[in-house]
């Protein structure tokens, strides 16, 4: 492959959600409709991680391994979310509910799902596609996510902003690929 500065990409990009089993878009040059929202402003962007796990398969007689097999695979979308909104901490938490009015009028009370209670998500990251010029876009499309992971809401002095770290990670959806990638051409 023949060096080329515009297949360089910067930029953030943005995270969309939407209740599983919802349908992509088709064209990333079209901003998503239906039930699809747009997290919001993140600390430093968003980053698509597959961490995959692989084995040797070794004899005795050879001191090279006779083949490479991959034993695991973790697919993840991992982030911190800088509107630390309660519709953002539900979730990072994997559901649980919101009330308003609760405890009392002019406020809001969140309130976590029960410990094996959660809820999936269909995710859509999108992100600038080569050229890296800002013409065109690429979807990174995965059907079905939990959160997973530590959750996180630090607290600081000014100038330091409060974020929620939030850890989606990928689930072998009911048919498809467990995730795509789109480049608009």
């Amino acid at each position: 492959m023949a060096r080329d500065a515009l297949e360089v990409l910067v930029g953030t990009g943005t995270l969309y959600m939407a209740p599983l089993g919802e349908a992509f878009p088709t064209d990333p040059s079209v901003t998503p409709a239906g039930n699809w929202e747009d997290i919001g402003y993140s600390e430093e962007g968003w980053k698509f991680v597959v961490d995959r796990t692989f084995e040797d398969v070794v004899v005795a007689e050879e001191v090279d391994a006779l083949r490479v097999l991959k034993t695991a695979q973790e697919i993840r979308v991992q982030g911190a979310a800088a509107q630390a909104s309660l519709e953002n901490l539900q979730i990072a938490f994997g559901g649980g509910t919101i009330q308003t009015d609760t405890p009392a009028v002019g406020q809001s009370t969140y309130t976590p799902p029960a410990s094996s209670a959660f809820t999936e998500y269909s995710l859509l990251l999108r992100v600038l596609a080569p050229p890296g010029d800002g013409t065109k876009l690429r979807d990174i499309r995965v059907p079905r996510v939990t959160p997973t992971g530590t959750v996180e809401a630090a607290h600081a002095k000014a100038p330091t902003i409060t974020v929620l770290a939030i850890d989606f990670r990928a689930i072998i959806p009911a048919s498809g690929a467990i995730y795509d990638v789109i480049d608009e051409v």
